[in-house]
């Protein structure tokens, strides 16, 4: 497991933790689910953007937000395990992580925010849940690896969802 001294962090006023900033050099990240003996719940936004050592990321179920942009850049992020009690993933969340191959939406999440996956150019799989109400504006913009990929009908998506993406878009 990651130390906890990596993690720059915040109490909240509710007796939770949220991850403001990584200040240690792993590549391997395991995310606490407990720092001072509180329940690591959020993690800030940009708090993993451009850390370009880090392959992978284990986020705890505690965690039920993530904030914008948390591993933008990150170009050599290969793997990302995320909490099973996000709603969304955010925007920019992915963006630029031109390394990661696939990704496993939990079935907790609703939406897929602008540019999420946004130039994930190796990004080949990935398994979007039936509760997926929204995929946003460029949420896939060039993921210029993925072809093809499953949706449920009753998914909005943003007319821009795909731009520049030469997925394959089928609905089920």
């Amino acid at each position: 497991m990651t130390n906890s001294e990596e993690f720059k962090y915040a109490k909240n006023g509710d007796g939770s933790i949220t991850v403001e900033k990584y200040i240690g050099n792993a590549e391997n990240i395991i995310i606490p689910k407990i720092i001072d003996d509180l329940i690591v719940t959020e993690i800030e936004k940009y708090a993993f953007e451009s850390c370009n050592f880090i392959k992978s990321v284990k986020i705890p179920n505690s965690v039920v937000k993530i904030g914008n942009g948390v591993f933008e850049s990150c170009s050599c992020l290969e793997s990302v395990q995320v909490s099973n009690c996000l709603t969304s993933i955010s925007p920019d969340t992915f963006h630029g992580c031109r390394v990661l191959k696939s990704f496993i939406v939990p079935n907790s999440v609703t939406c897929i925010g602008e540019g999420a996956f946004r130039y994930c150019s190796s990004l080949a799989f990935i398994k979007i849940p039936d509760n997926v109400d929204l995929i946003d504006k460029e949420a896939f913009y060039c993921c210029s690896s993925l072809k093809s990929i499953s949706i449920p009908i009753k998914t909005a998506i943003d007319k821009d969802a795909f731009k520049n993406c030469p997925a394959e878009i089928i609905r089920r």
